[in-house]
């Protein structure tokens, strides 16, 4: 038995992490494999940038991710993590995360991130840089707003279920607007 593949990606903060540990309970016969985890006890990194982020391997968990997967017996096997949606994982559902720019900025000074991160993450997340990648690299991908996290799962595992999806590549959430009232908060200035 082939597992079915549902990837949660997006950008750091916006709850893929919560989200995949709910929908993989509502799907029950499923295994939740954190992709930063797997890099982290594998050693797929090279070393860590200016702003402490693994420089990963990418290629090297690429092979590793195909090695789970093939290994995988749950019925579903989820994986999360924001480096997914820049590689093709062949038969995978795609679900970007998205938030609230006000949202996504709060948790990641939570998170202790440098300025210069918080603002790249923001950045990514305005433009939609997941959404954009996992759009070209997955034949199935829909985004969702976080919200609350139990109605997102559910929202998640229904379609997670579904055995036919139309091409969902539908951009639906603009969130370039919000940045413009991010950028005229104390502190932030160009690095």
């Amino acid at each position: 038995m082939h597992s079915q593949i549902v990837v949660i990606t997006g950008t750091p903060g916006t709850g893929k992490t919560t989200v995949s540990g709910k929908l993989a309970e509502m799907l029950g016969d499923a295994s939740l494999v954190k992709v930063n985890d797997v890099v982290k006890r594998k050693h797929l990194f090279s070393g860590y940038a200016k702003d402490g982020a693994m420089l990963v391997r990418m290629d090297a968990l690429a092979r590793e991710i195909s090695q789970i997967s093939r290994a995988s017996k749950s019925r579903y096997l989820i994986l999360e993590g924001h480096l997914l949606c820049e590689m093709k994982i062949r038969g995978a559902m795609a679900f970007v995360m998205r938030e609230h720019l006000s949202v996504l900025l709060s948790r990641l000074k939570r998170r202790g991130y440098s300025a210069r991160k918080i603002k790249d993450d923001i950045v990514s997340e305005a433009i939609d840089y997941c959404g954009a990648l996992a759009e070209r690299n997955y034949r199935r991908s829909a985004e969702v707003m976080c919200g609350r996290g139990n109605a997102t799962a559910e929202l998640m595992a229904r379609m997670a279920k579904q055995k036919t999806w139309k091409k969902a590549h539908g951009r639906r959430f603009n969130l370039l607007p919000e940045l413009q009232d991010i950028m005229r908060l104390p502190g932030w200035r160009s690095p």
